[in-house]
């Protein structure tokens, strides 16, 4: 046993076995330091004690085989090199509640063996301890340290019943935080009646500890979850965002857990079903305008003679025959085009949605006038829209594209009226995003196919005020009426490309139906080519309302699940527009529509032209 209480030390300092002891101590030097110029080596335990620093000069070496122990203010610094081999362990000792750490600073520093902490003292109430910047290199730092070769003795620390504790090395450049982190065992966190919507629920709520803390959301107690699997996975990748994390204050984390969250992904969900229901509305508008008037009529009557009477002009009355004439008016082609701008405020989990939409829908149908008892019309549509997602409070920005197809069919049974459709739209999602915060900047982008299937139907009755008594009116009616549809709407798997903030998705699902109460009315003006229709209704959603996505950090061992802003179980919903017929054959139109929930407001302008023939 070798015990040095102060000044220079001279000469090389090698030991033989693990028996061999060093003890460094500040006991009789003023400054506390010791300047070393040579080699420390082979020695089974170094002792470096409280307020120790080794000073070591450029020619100085500790390359030691056995155990080099550091206690809480001691120090290894200068400009020398240490080296730690795959057989040995560094050990050091903090006090917690001081605060205080070794650390270890030098040219050169090459790790490779075991890293022992010993606590003492209580354990942080955050259950993350970072001991900052324990090593760090003026040259270069190589870390083979893996977390199979950490350890964490406990005898010393006061814990929480059932917690556990978990050490790591964490590097970023030339510079490693020895990571300290404590669990402890669940806990019901179930949100009280006026908790935000977006609280973790009981059941779901993980262990907390490391970056897992009560108070936090649902997508940042989710994000923090899978950090702490990406901290235990020891992933070199994950390594820079894991060092920034660990440097911020606490009360930062959750804005920056709701960046990383990624939670874009899952709320381009709820601006496709809305875009979804702009190619739906446009058909059931056009299957809302009454069939075309024949210019001759399928079948009319006229006041004709026989031609043996003309010469004479003489017999009975002329009687009424019965004469079948042809109908010119079996063709409509029509076409839509939509401005849409909404937005969806937070549900306090996910941040709010803007949206702005453009795209158009076209269409061609023949009609059959007293088929099976009825006037139908059978039709194909198809087009394109294209929305631009707003994400601003996540820094989140994505294009949704749709290009889709599909058949229509309406009928007039007298008063009874159905409609019905089914489109299929194949789609691309752009996203970009950026993760900001101090000491550390990302910028993502990701591109994702996918499709969406709708399939909805109408039933209504017409009453025809004109044939009430109204007059002034060409043709006036008012329709209450029902509706569904159901939506299914798919999304592909993706990687974001990126640094340590990248995210893989996995490929989802999101199945929403709706049923819709409503009343349509019309009034055509006698004496003008104009007429008026109007909606008002009120819609109802179910099924996957909160759109999900699940998500993992590339190199990470585990997927979390974010959430979306939801869509609005409840909607009412508006339309008025005017339609002006500038020939016999040719109509055109203007429209507004509206939608206002809870949280979602829609706004829409369309045109649509139609030529019958």
């Amino acid at each position: 046993m070798l015990n040095i209480d102060g000044g220079t030390i001279l000469g090389d300092i090698t030991g033989a076995g693990t028996s061999d002891t060093v003890n460094i101590a500040p006991t009789n030097n003023a400054n506390n330091i010791f300047s070393y110029a040579n080699t420390l080596s082979g020695v089974g335990t170094i002792n470096l004690a409280a307020g120790a620093n080794l000073a070591l000069t450029s020619t100085g070496v500790i390359n030691n085989t056995g155990l080099l122990t550091l206690t809480p203010t001691s120090r290894i610094s200068g400009s020398g090199s240490i080296t730690q081999s795959g057989t040995t362990a560094l050990q050091f000792t903090n006090n917690t509640t001081a605060g205080a750490f070794p650390t270890i600073n030098a040219t050169t520093i090459n790790l490779s063996g075991k890293l022992q902490v010993v606590l003492t003292g209580a354990f942080p109430g955050s259950g993350l301890q970072d001991f900052v910047k324990v090593f760090a290199a003026t040259g270069t730092l190589t870390n083979a340290v893996r977390a199979a070769n950490v350890a964490v003795i406990t005898s010393g620390a006061t814990l929480p019943a059932g917690a556990t504790v978990t050490a790591k090395l964490v590097q970023s450049g030339n510079s490693a935080d020895v990571v300290v982190v404590e669990t402890t065992p669940a806990v019901n966190n179930t949100p009280s009646a006026n908790a935000p919507g977006g609280s973790a629920p009981a059941g779901n709520a993980p262990a907390f500890g490391g970056f897992v803390t009560p108070g936090l959301t649902a997508n940042e107690a989710a994000v923090a979850n899978a950090l702490n699997a990406v901290l235990a996975a020891d992933t070199p990748a994950s390594q820079p965002l894991l060092a920034a994390l660990l440097h911020l204050n606490p009360a930062q984390l959750p804005q920056v857990f709701d960046e990383l969250s990624g939670e874009v992904h899952a709320s381009t969900a709820t601006a496709a079903f809305e875009d979804a229901l702009l190619a739906q509305d446009a058909i059931l508008d056009h299957l809302n305008q009454p069939l075309s008037t024949p210019l001759l009529g399928v079948a009319s009557t006229m006041t004709g003679a026989y031609a043996a009477d003309l010469p004479s002009r003489k017999g009975p009355a002329l009687a009424p025959v019965a004469v079948r004439m042809y109908q010119p008016r079996l063709f409509d082609l029509w076409g839509q085009g939509f401005g849409d701008w909404g937005h969806v405020s937070s549900d306090g989990n996910a941040a709010a949605l803007s949206r702005s939409t453009g795209g158009f829908v076209l269409g061609g149908d023949v009609s059959a006038r007293g088929f099976m008892g009825g006037d139908w019309r059978f039709g194909l549509a198809g087009g394109y829209t294209n929305d631009r997602i707003t994400v601003s409070q996540r820094l989140s920005s994505a294009t949704f594209e749709s290009v889709f197809g599909g058949a229509y069919a309406g009928a007039s049974f007298g008063a009874v009226q159905l409609r019905a459709g089914a489109l299929y739209g194949t789609n691309s999602t752009l996203t970009t995003r950026q993760v900001i915060f101090p000491g550390f900047t990302d910028s993502l982008s990701s591109s994702n196919g996918g499709y969406t299937a709708q399939a909805f139907g109408e039933a209504g009755y017409r009453v025809e005020l004109s044939k009430l008594g109204f007059g002034g009116f060409s043709r006036a009616s008012v329709e209450p009426f029902a509706g569904a549809a159901a939506f299914l709407i798919h999304q592909n798997g993706f990687t974001e490309g990126g640094g340590a903030a990248a995210l893989t998705g996995f490929a989802r699902d999101l199945n929403v139906q709706t049923t819709t109460l409503g009343v349509r009315s019309e009034l055509a003006f006698a004496s003008l080519p104009v007429s008026v229709t109007t909606l008002l209704g009120w819609r109802h959603a179910y099924g996957d309302v909160v759109p999900s996505v699940l998500l993992a950090f590339q190199g990470g061992a585990q997927a979390f699940s974010g959430a979306g802003v939801p869509i609005d179980r409840d909607a009412f919903v508006a339309e008025a527009g005017v339609n002006y017929a500038l020939t016999s054959m040719l109509t055109v139109g203007l429209s507004y529509s509206g939608q206002f929930g809870q949280r979602a407001t829609a706004n829409a302008f369309k045109g649509r032209v139609d030529w019958s023939f």
